[in-house]
């Protein structure tokens, strides 16, 4: 029963947890994503991360005792196990395992679960009051020293080169994995062959956004919980297969391409400002379009390097 418990207790966790970060990014929280940046907030993630089941189990118990609930305070730290476990196994789920840090990963839930271990043993169980008096808190010049310490360290700014490779090994499989899957329906199907690797980068990034379980619920729910279907999300009325909505998704693409062409007619435009605009028609969320094109950067530059030539020049505007 307890376990039952436990287990209920670390749903909300995991979901405020994330609503957190979503909600953090003044703070520099960072997210799972398909481009390479720097941590801006190492300190501050860290914390977010490994420590919030510490935090939020204080105070559960600590409710639980105002309640006369003290039966439900018993192995209150295994919550902490499931909240690491929820977010193991939602990311596997999701088919992001490649693009984990799994050292950071690992030593987040140790020093999560370990500190949670240690506050249901030393702080929860002896029923320590939950506002520290003078007593509780010693030192006063710790608490200076560990602020002063987390703002240093909050300001550094480390590279990720383990990150980067992660991202390009994962980006490799997944290519691979579409031209296998839908090369026949891509590939020579626009008037310029550098549009197949824009379609493969909305592929690419839509499928990371709505994994293959995310999508069942799509199709399951279809069409009343939804409108769109399939590896490249396009807006429909009747049922389409994965196959169906690559067609459909490649086509759409390629009117976008055909009509800005129209539209740049005697004007000097740059590929970048072509694909852009390509882009925009297929989507005109901001956030969507410079997802997209970082995606299509890493693999032009990295990946599919056979399209290289394509895009060396693309910022630089032709001449008349």
């Amino acid at each position: 029963m307890l376990h039952l418990w436990h287990f209920a207790l670390a749903i909300p966790l995991f979901l405020g947890v994330n609503w957190i970060g979503d909600h953090s990014s003044a703070f520099g929280y960072l997210r799972l994503s398909l481009h390479v940046r720097e941590v801006p907030a190492p300190a501050f993630n860290f914390v977010l991360k490994a420590l919030a089941p510490t935090v939020y189990i204080i105070i559960v118990s600590t409710i639980c005792y105002v309640l006369k609930r003290d039966s439900l305070v018993q192995g209150m730290w295994i919550v902490a196990v499931y909240y690491f476990v929820f977010r193991l196994l939602f990311n596997i789920t999701f088919g992001r395992a490649a693009l984990l840090d799994w050292f950071s990963v690992l030593r987040q839930a140790l020093v999560g679960i370990g500190t949670s271990y240690l506050a249901y043993v030393y702080f929860i169980l002896p029923r320590h009051p939950l506002l520290p008096g003078v007593e509780s808190v010693g030192n006063q010049i710790w608490v200076i020293v560990a602020l002063f310490l987390y703002a240093v360290l909050n300001d550094v700014r480390t590279p990720s080169p383990r990150s980067a490779r992660r991202k390009k090994t994962y980006l490799c499989t997944r290519l691979d994995h579409f031209k296998h899957e839908y090369g026949d329906l891509i590939d020579s199907q626009f008037p310029e062959r550098y549009m197949e690797l824009v379609a493969y980068a909305i592929l690419i990034y839509e499928t990371f956004n709505r994994p293959w379980l995310a999508r069942l619920v799509e199709r399951a729910v279809f069409p009343w919980g939804s409108h769109t279907l399939g590896p490249m999300q396009v807006s429909t009325k009747t049922r389409l297969s994965d196959r169906e909505s690559v067609v459909i998704g490649t086509q759409q693409l390629r009117r976008s391409f055909e009509t800005t062409n129209e539209e740049l007619i005697g004007k000097r435009a740059s590929r970048y400002t072509v694909i852009k605009m390509a882009i925009a028609k297929y989507n005109r969320d901001d956030n969507y379009i410079g997802e997209v094109f970082q995606v299509l950067h890493i693999l032009w530059a990295q990946v599919a390097t056979d399209y290289r030539t394509e895009f060396e020049a693309m910022y630089t505007q032709p001449s008349l």
